[in-house]
């Protein structure tokens, strides 16, 4: 805490409203379970949303999209 003060660095307080898009939460919390907590489980997932990513049509690619 106090690295965050002298860095002046904001802290959410646990009551704070943190808003998510509902359909982030879902994927975020989907990503989450199916992690296995180690850097290659993470390789594996990023690896497999790429190859996702890369079965899209062109046209409903929405990489330009804010997150």
């Amino acid at each position: 805490m106090q690295i965050c003060k002298a860095l002046n660095v904001k802290v959410p307080k646990v009551d704070e409203d943190i808003t998510m898009d509902t359909e982030w939460a879902k994927a975020n919390a989907s990503l989450r379970r199916i992690w296995d907590h180690t850097p290659e489980g993470a390789a594996i997932i990023r690896r497999v949303l790429d190859a996702i990513a890369d079965l899209r049509l062109p046209e409903a690619d929405e990489t330009d999209r804010p997150i």
